[in-house]
């Protein structure tokens, strides 16, 4: 062990977790990460439902689970992935579009599953840059000029999240190749389904159930898992390609993708999992109700930058 390097997270927290770590306890940065979630929550609400609605939902989320006993007892780094989305939402809704890109690429760089929401936010700031392309060159342009034409603000969000991603994974990656593959990768993939402690609560997948309640054996509920698990992130990311157009319904697609990826995993599954599907939940209805799909009046960039994908798409075939 001591000559091989495991890992199973991103090295993402780490950014988040030194300062704590230096001042003796890593476990009040989670903690305050949560805090901070919950203050994102009440300043992307209040402009849509008013103040004591948007009080209601921050301290919804707050009792959700008990207060800090997850964060300071369990340590896990789910509190800083959902700090990451909670910024990403409300950059975007402010119309700091590159801001929003850096912080979509820290919630990819922070734990594995962080796709769940890093797909479909992607595709958010990916498809004005697509339309723009396919105008131009449906319109005849060379394929070079017509890169070269578009706008800085359509290439450049796209760009610096896969870039940002790639600079915080890649020296894991690059450190011990093997380790990287065999543990934040087929780590999980190998897993079976299994009740931890012997009880149902302690693995929420719906494989997880079945062998916790006695339906199958391990062996028998895994392929079916793995399989059902493929299919439905496929069918979901094929669709929320067609239909993601904007901030409420990549926040819709994301929630349908980690209900999906939860429920039908062939691993381990903890119950603060599904806190992540009920937040992306709870930020597609919150930017629901804003109008013009921004919780707070729109920059001139971001007017600029939601009027050019739409004129695109307007002319598009």
């Amino acid at each position: 062990m001591a000559n091989y390097p495991t890992y199973t997270y991103f090295p993402g927290s780490l950014f988040a977790e030194i300062p704590f770590y230096l001042l003796g306890n890593v476990r009040i940065g989670l903690a305050l990460a949560d805090l901070a979630t919950a203050l994102l929550i009440y300043l992307l609400a209040r402009p849509c439902v008013g103040v004591w609605p948007a009080r209601s939902l921050t301290a919804f989320w707050l009792l959700l689970l008990p207060g800090f006993q997850i964060a300071l007892v369990l340590g896990i780094l789910d509190f800083f992935l959902v700090f990451w989305i909670a910024l990403a939402v409300l950059l975007y809704a402010r119309g700091r579009i590159v801001g929003s890109a850096l912080a979509a690429a820290m919630v990819r760089g922070t734990k594995q599953y962080g796709f769940i929401f890093a797909i479909p936010w992607g595709i958010v700031l990916v498809r004005p840059l697509v339309i723009a392309l396919w105008e131009r060159w449906h319109a005849g342009e060379h394929v070079w000029r017509a890169v070269r034409a578009i706008p800085r603000r359509l290439w450049l969000p796209p760009i610096a999240c896969a870039a940002l991603t790639t600079l915080v994974i890649a020296p894991l990656a690059l450190l011990s190749p093997q380790a990287f593959i065999d543990a934040t990768f087929f780590h999980h993939a190998r897993k079976v389904p299994s009740a931890m402690l012997g009880t149902p609560q302690w693995n929420e997948s719906l494989a997880g159930q079945i062998v916790a309640l006695g339906g199958f054996a391990p062996d028998r509920v895994k392929p079916f898992a793995s399989v059902a698990l493929a299919f439905s992130i496929l069918v979901i990311i094929g669709f929320a390609v067609v239909k993601v157009r904007d901030m409420a319904s990549a926040l819709q697609w994301s929630a349908a993708l980690g209900g999906v990826f939860f429920a039908f995993s062939g691993g381990d599954v903890q119950f603060f999992y599904w806190r992540l599907p009920l937040f992306l939940f709870l930020l597609s209805v919150i930017v629901a109700w804003s109008p013009g799909q921004s919780a707070l009046p729109p920059s001139s960039d971001q007017i600029e930058l939601r009027d050019t994908a739409r004129d695109l798409a307007a002319r598009a075939p």
